[in-house]
């Protein structure tokens, strides 16, 4: 096994972000190297597979979501309060 695991997961509500807004009510996601490789029902496992196989009935899968806010307004001060030492300025 490399340092990304081959994952085969099965039977999840999956709900996509594909240009229909597709979801599927019982799909199978096939993940190799970190990336998705396959959606679709009843994916047959790919020749020497030796990933691992998650029974997801019953859970939901959805696409992968980031948390990547920014404050920017106060983007440029931030470090400056490394240098005051009032109380007010501990957040920056």
């Amino acid at each position: 096994m490399g340092l990304i695991e081959d994952i085969l997961i099965r039977n999840a509500l999956a709900i996509t972000l594909d240009s229909e807004n597709t979801i599927h009510q019982s799909a199978d996601v096939l993940i190799s190297g970190g990336e998705i490789i396959d959606v679709g029902q009843s994916i047959a496992r790919p020749p020497g597979f030796t990933g691992r196989v998650i029974d997801a009935h019953g859970m939901l899968l959805i696409p992968g979501l980031i948390n990547a806010h920014t404050h920017s307004p106060a983007n440029h001060t931030h470090g400056s309060g490394d240098r005051q030492s009032h109380p007010a300025f501990m957040w920056m």
